[in-house]
């Protein structure tokens, strides 16, 4: 069996760089870490790497949240009465863990999991397309790498990538594990950059300043060869990405809701040096903060495309994908599609 590549990049600091990837192994380096103390390193990931390996192989779970999810499941399927408690704290773990067997269990059984979720999933989980292959999942993301590489076995296009930078809260106002269910259905290179916890709002990668965080990344692009880039942030992340836009040579930028007030110079700045029209803005019509971007963006002179949604969430991402609009805007991103 063919497996998609997994690349985890730490950065310590300039000379000491930690490395771990799927399915070469061993590559680890400094130290001689390995996948099972990893896990016990990060109980997040410990959690989701027994829900990830053990409910679709039938197999014990070794924790104890997997064991109280098989009951859990075991109890929805059999109409026992469940305590809402583990309704609520489950709705977070799939959420963040994300494993497609579970989720459509959730979906199969959602009348009882919606009043625990936030209410953007409510609507969001009933008709996201699970049915994938495992092997096409997230598997270290609850490790909170600085950047997370993942390759399909044989992408459609492998000399170009597509450079995620995610919210503050490492989402894209979508838990990642779902937003990579997209990405990876259309067999693309993906490159996250996650955010670390108080990350100075000056920081890129972990925290390097801007110059330092532009020659990581295109040692990066270089060490697997990628050639052609295009960006996509959300919030934090949409910021993020138009900053360093220009430096990275990318094709085209998709900026929901990027947040402009994370600039903390009076004279605030996206996408300095580059061109405002390759770089498409979805904001919401109706939520607060995405009415102070549309103005603030026209009073700093940020002249990109703009595509406002109907929603009310500054969570524009996952807007575009209930309003079924995400399809035409990797059209202008991947292809240069008009709108």
């Amino acid at each position: 069996m063919t497996f998609p590549k997994h690349h985890l990049y730490s950065f310590l600091d300039d000379d000491n760089v930690v490395r771990y990837s799927l399915p070469n192994l061993p590559t680890l380096d400094p130290s001689t870490t390995n996948i099972i103390q990893l896990s016990k390193l990060a109980k997040n990931f410990r959690i989701y790497l027994d829900i990830w390996n053990n409910f679709e192989n039938r197999k014990a779970f070794r924790t104890k949240e997997g064991k109280l999810l098989r009951y859990l499941f075991w109890a929805l399927k059999n109409d026992k009465k469940v305590d809402d408690r583990l309704l609520t704290a489950f709705s977070g773990i799939l959420m963040h863990a994300g494993a497609s067997g579970p989720m459509r269990l959730m979906q199969q059984y959602i009348q009882h999991f919606r009043p625990h979720l936030p209410p953007m999933y409510r609507d969001v989980i009933p008709v996201m397309d699970f049915n994938v292959h495992q092997r096409d999942e997230l598997i270290f993301h609850n490790c909170r790498p600085d950047i997370y590489v993942w390759m399909p076995f044989q992408p459609k296009e492998p000399k170009k990538l597509l450079v995620v930078y995610l919210t503050k809260s490492n989402t894209l106002n979508m838990p990642l594990p779902y937003a990579h269910l997209i990405f990876a259905k259309l067999n693309i290179n993906v490159m996250y950059i996650f955010n670390r916890p108080k990350k100075p709002h000056d920081a890129y990668i972990g925290e390097f300043e801007y110059t330092r965080s532009i020659k990581v990344i295109q040692s990066i692009f270089q060490k697997h060869g990628f050639e052609e880039i295009f960006g996509i942030g959300a919030s934090l992340g949409g910021y993020k990405i138009c900053q360093l836009a220009a430096d990275l040579n990318m094709t085209r930028v998709l900026n929901f809701s990027g947040n402009i007030f994370h600039d903390k110079s009076t004279k605030k700045q996206m996408a300095p040096g580059y061109d405002h029209h390759k770089i498409l803005s979805i904001l919401s019509l109706k939520n607060t903060l995405d009415i102070k971007l549309a103005k603030a963006y026209k009073e700093h002179q940020f002249k990109s495309q703009v595509l406002r949604l109907e929603s009310d969430s500054h969570g524009t991402f996952t807007a575009s994908f209930l309003e079924n609009k995400l399809h035409r805007l990797f059209g202008w991103l991947w292809h240069g599609h008009t709108l």
